[in-house]
C-alpha cells in the first residue's frame, strides 16, 4: 500500500466511506436494518421427522402464544374480596393500549357461543362413553335414563330441546368442551385456587405483540406495577405476576446499568488513559475515528451480504474491530519521527494478516451468526488499517513525545526474556495438561443470561398455586391433509391418554378435544342414528306423542349437516382461545403438555409414531451450542495452524515460532485460569479466545518488527541481530502497553456483567490478554542469525 500515494490512500479511505454511507441509506429505505431475534443467529434446526419449515413456523407460533401473555394472581382471604380485586385490575388493564385482550371470567356468551356452534353437529360428537353405553343394548338404557331425567324431580326441559335432542346428550358433550382448570374452583365464572389459606383468582391478559420497542415495553412493564401496586392497596391482596414482559424489561434495565456503569467506565478510562500519555486531544480523535469508521464500514458491508445485522453481532463485532487501536497507537507514538508510518508498516501489515485469517475462520462454520461476525469484524478491521495509512499522516498536531512509563516498563519485558526454550515448553505442557485434566463444558443455554430472582420466584409460586407445570417441550404433529391431521391428533391424544391414567402426565391441550377425526364423527353419526332407530319411536310414544309429531322429530334428527371440520372451526369465534394450536398452512398441529413425570416415556412414545416430534427448543439449542462450541475450538486450532505455517514459510522457523508462542501460551493460560477456578466453558469463551489470538499475535508482530526480523526468511542469512543500543524499545513497549491497558477496559471490565454469557466473554477476554502482554517480550530474546545457527 505505500507505493501508493498519500493522496490515492486517503481518497480509497474517503470513497470506502462514502459508499458505505450510501449503503446504509438505501437498504434503510428498504427496511429495517436491524435484527433483534435471537434464533436468527442459529442455523436451521436439523430436519428430522418433520420438515424445517413446519418447525420453524410452530416455534413461531409459540414464542408468540408465550411471548404476548401475562399472567396474574391475586390472592385474599375472602373469595369475593379476591374477585373484585381482579376485576377492578382487569379493568386496567384494558385501559393500557399495548393490551389486545383480558381474561378474567368464563361467561355466558361464550357458553353461548359454543352451544350455537356445536349444536347442529351434535351427532358428530358423542363421547366415547357415550358410545359405548349405545351399542351395549342399542341405547335402551340411555333412553330409561332420558326418561327418568325428564320426569325427575329435577326435571328442567322444554318441548323444543325435546324435538332437537330428546335424550339430552348434547349437554354432556358439551361440558367437555368447555375450558376448565385442572385443579382449581369455578365460581360465578372466576377461576380461582385455594393454597396456604388464601383464595387466589385467576386474570390472565395478551398483549398486541409479542416484542415492542424498548419504550413501549417499559411504558407497559411500568403501568402494570403501577396498578398492581393500585389494587394491592385498594383491596390488601397479594398480587403475582409472570410473563415474558416481564422478563424482557428486566433485561433491558439490567443492560441500561451495565452500559452506564461498565460502559461509561470503560470509555473515561481509555479517554483519560489517551489524554495522559500523548497530552493532546488530537491523538483521542483520531483514534475514535478509525475505530467509528470501521464500525460505518463493516455495518454496510454486512447489510449488503446479509440482509440485516442482529445488534449480537454489531456489539461482539464492535469489540473485535477494536483490535485496530493497536495500529493507532503504534502509529502515534512514532509520530514525532520521521517517516512514521513506514517503521510501523510491515507489524501492523503482518498484524492485519493474522487477525482477519482468525476472524475468517469463524465463517466457515454454517452458523449465521459467527459468519455475520466474520464479515464485521473482518471488514471493519481492514478499513481501520487503511484509515491509519490513508489519514493518519494528513493529521498535523504539535507532536509531544510519550513517557509514560518510560522508567519501569522495561522491568516488564526481562520475565518473558529471560524465558528459555525448555521453560517455554514446560510452561505450556503444564498449562496444556491443566487444561485437559480440570476444565468442563456446560452449554446449557439457561446458563447464558441471568434471570432476576423476584421474578423467577413469583413464577414457581405461580406454577405451585395452579399446579399447572407447564413444559418447554410440546409435541408437533403433521398430516397429509386436515383429515389425516385431525386422525394423527386423535391417536396421539388416546396415546396420551393412557400416559394421564398412569400418572405419569397430568395433562395436555390438543385440537382433538375440540375438533374429532373424521373417524371419531362417523362412530359418533353411526351410534347417534342406532339410537334413532332402535329407542326413539318407543321413548317417544311413552312421552304420548302422536304418529305425526314422532316422524316430524325423526326426520329432524336423521338430518344432519357435514360433519366438523378444522377449518371450519378456526373460523368461528370458539377457536379463539385454543385457535393457535393449530398451523392449517403446514397441515400440523401442536400439543401443548404439563407435568411430565416420565420424559423417556413420552419419547418412546413418540418414536413409536411416524409424523409426530417432539420439540424440545431448549435442549436442541443446548445441543447446538455445544456443537459449535466444538466446531469454533477446531477452526481455532485451525487458526492457529494456519498462521504459523503462513509465518513459517515467509519467515522462517524461528521468526514464526517465537510470534505464536505468546498468543498460545496466553489461550493456555486462559483456560487454565478458567478450570482452576471451577469455570465451564462454553461458546463464548471460545469466541474470546479468537480475540486473545489476534490481539495476542499483534503484540509480538510489533515487537518482532521493532526488532528489525519481519524480512523474507530467504533475506535472514546477511541479517544481523541488533544490539540493544541500536534498539530503542520504548516506543513499541509503549503502544502495547496502552493497547493491553484499553482493551482490559473495553473488554476485561465485561467480567463484571451479571448476563452470563458477557461475562464469559470479558473474563476469557481479561486473563487471555493479561497473560498475552506477559508472554509477548518472547519475541524479543536473543535472534541468532542463519550463519550462527549453522
Amino acid at each position: 500500500m505505500l507505493h501508493l500515494s498519500l493522496r490515492i490512500r486517503a481518497s480509497l479511505v474517503l470513497l470506502l466511506l462514502l459508499a458505505s454511507v450510501v449503503t446504509l441509506l438505501v437498504k434503510a429505505d428498504q427496511g429495517p436494518l436491524f435484527e433483534a431475534n435471537f434464533l436468527t443467529l442459529l442455523p436451521q434446526q436439523q430436519q428430522g421427522k418433520l420438515p424445517s419449515a413446519t418447525l420453524a413456523a410452530a416455534q413461531h407460533q409459540v414464542n408468540k402464544q408465550l411471548g404476548n401473555q401475562v399472567i396474574f394472581l391475586i390472592g385474599q382471604p375472602d373469595l369475593k374480596q379476591a374477585q373484585q380485586a381482579a376485576s377492578t385490575l382487569s379493568s386496567l388493564l384494558q385501559q393500557a393500549p399495548q393490551i389486545a385482550k383480558v381474561n378474567l371470567t368464563i361467561n355466558t356468551e361464550q357458553q353461548r357461543q359454543l352451544g350455537q356452534f356445536y349444536f347442529p353437529l351434535r351427532s358428530y360428537l358423542l363421547s366415547p362413553a357415550q358410545q359405548q353405553a349405545i351399542n351395549v343394548d342399542f341405547g335402551q338404557q340411555v333412553a330409561q335414563q332420558a326418561l327418568m331425567a325428564l320426569y325427575g324431580p329435577m326435571a328442567a326441559t322444554n318441548s323444543q330441546l325435546l324435538q332437537q335432542d330428546p335424550f339430552f346428550l348434547f349437554a354432556t358433550s358439551l361440558s367437555q368442551l368447555l375450558p376448565k382448570p385442572n385443579h382449581g374452583q369455578l365460581a360465578q365464572g372466576y377461576i380461582s385456587f385455594h393454597y396456604q389459606g388464601l383464595h387466589y383468582v385467576l386474570v390472565t391478559a395478551h398483549t398486541h405483540s409479542d416484542h415492542f420497542s424498548l419504550q413501549q415495553q417499559a411504558s407497559l412493564s411500568e403501568y402494570i406495577d403501577d396498578i398492581l401496586q393500585q389494587v394491592e392497596q385498594t383491596y390488601s391482596v397479594t398480587t403475582l405476576k409472570s410473563g415474558a414482559l416481564f422478563y424482557s424489561q428486566a433485561g433491558a434495565n439490567s443492560a441500561k446499568t451495565e452500559i452506564s456503569s461498565i460502559g461509561l467506565g470503560s470509555l473515561l478510562g481509555v479517554i483519560l488513559l489517551v489524554l495522559i500519555c500523548f497530552r493532546s486531544i488530537t491523538p483521542l480523535i483520531l483514534t475514535f475515528s478509525a475505530i467509528a469508521c470501521g464500525c460505518l464500514v463493516a455495518l454496510a458491508t454486512t447489510v449488503l451480504v446479509f440482509g440485516q445485522i442482529h445488534l449480537f453481532t454489531l456489539v461482539i463485532g464492535a469489540s473485535l474491530i477494536g483490535v485496530s487501536v493497536d495500529y493507532s497507537f503504534h502509529y502515534l507514538v512514532e509520530a514525532q519521527q520521521k517517516q512514521p508510518l513506514q517503521r510501523v508498516y510491515h507489524g501492523i501489515t503482518a498484524g492485519l494478516c493474522t487477525s482477519v485469517t482468525a476472524y475468517l475462520t469463524m465463517a466457515l462454520a454454517p452458523f449465521p451468526g459467527l459468519q455475520q461476525l466474520a464479515v464485521f469484524a473482518s471488514s471493519g478491521l481492514i478499513f481501520c488499517y487503511l484509515f491509519v495509512l490513508g489519514i493518519f499522516p494528513l493529521i498535523k498536531w504539535q507532536h509531544r513525545p510519550p513517557t509514560l512509563g518510560m522508567h519501569y516498563l522495561p522491568w516488564l519485558l526481562k520475565p518473558a526474556q529471560r524465558l528459555s526454550q525448555r521453560a517455554t515448553l514446560v510452561s505450556a505442557a503444564l498449562l496444556l495438561a491443566c487444561s485437559a485434566w480440570l476444565l468442563t463444558s456446560n452449554d446449557d443455554i439457561r446458563q447464558l443470561q441471568q434471570l432476576p430472582a423476584e421474578l423467577t420466584a413469583q413464577e414457581k409460586q405461580i406454577k405451585t398455586i395452579t399446579q399447572q407445570q407447564l413444559e418447554s417441550y410440546y409435541l408437533l404433529i403433521q398430516g397429509q391433509n386436515e383429515a389425516d391431521l385431525l386422525t394423527l391428533n386423535q391417536i396421539v391424544s388416546v396415546q396420551l391418554d393412557k400416559l394421564k391414567q398412569q400418572q405419569t402426565l397430568d395433562g395436555y391441550q390438543s385440537i382433538s378435544q375440540w375438533v374429532p377425526s373424521l373417524n371419531q364423527q362417523q362412530q359418533s353419526h353411526l351410534a347417534w342414528q342406532q339410537l334413532i332407530n332402535h329407542q326413539l319411536s318407543l321413548y317417544l310414544t311413552q312421552l304420548g306423542m302422536t304418529q305425526a309429531e314422532q316422524n316430524k322429530i325423526t326426520q329432524t334428527l336423521m338430518t344432519s349437516p357435514a360433519p366438523l371440520t378444522l377449518t371450519q372451526w378456526l373460523a368461528s369465534p370458539v377457536s379463539e382461545q385454543f385457535g393457535w394450536l393449530a398451523l392449517p398452512q403446514q397441515h400440523a398441529s401442536l400439543v401443548i403438555l404439563s407435568g411430565v413425570k416420565d420424559k423417556a416415556r413420552l419419547q418412546q412414545l413418540v418414536d413409536s409414531l411416524p409424523k409426530v416430534e417432539l420439540v424440545d427448543q431448549r435442549a436442541q439449542l443446548s445441543a447446538l451450542f455445544k456443537q459449535y462450541r466444538q466446531l469454533m475450538t477446531l477452526l481455532l486450532v485451525l487458526a492457529y495452524g494456519i498462521i504459523l505455517l503462513a509465518l513459517w514459510g515467509y519467515f522462517g522457523r524461528q521468526v514464526a515460532t517465537k510470534i505464536i508462542l505468546a498468543p498460545i501460551l496466553a489461550a493456555l493460560s486462559s483456560l487454565a485460569v478458567l478450570a482452576l477456578t471451577g469455570q465451564a466453558i462454553n461458546l463464548f469463551h471460545v469466541i474470546a479466545l479468537i480475540l486473545v489470538l489476534g490481539i495476542g499475535i499483534d503484540y509480538t508482530l510489533f515487537f518482532a518488527a521493532q526488532q528489525g526480523i519481519l524480512i523474507p526468511k530467504r533475506q535472514q542469512e546477511k541479517m544481523k541481530p541488533m544490539s540493544n543500543k541500536q534498539r530503542n524499545i520504548y516506543p513499541t513497549h509503549l503502544a502495547i502497553t496502552l493497547s493491553a491497558l484499553t482493551t482490559i477496559l473495553s473488554f476485561g471490565l465485561l467480567a463484571l456483567s451479571d448476563t452470563y454469557a458477557i461475562a464469559s466473554f470479558g473474563t476469557t477476554v481479561l486473563i487471555g490478554i493479561i497473560a498475552a502482554y506477559g508472554f509477548a517480550p518472547i519475541a524479543l530474546q536473543p535472534w541468532r542469525s542463519a550463519e550462527e545457527q549453522s
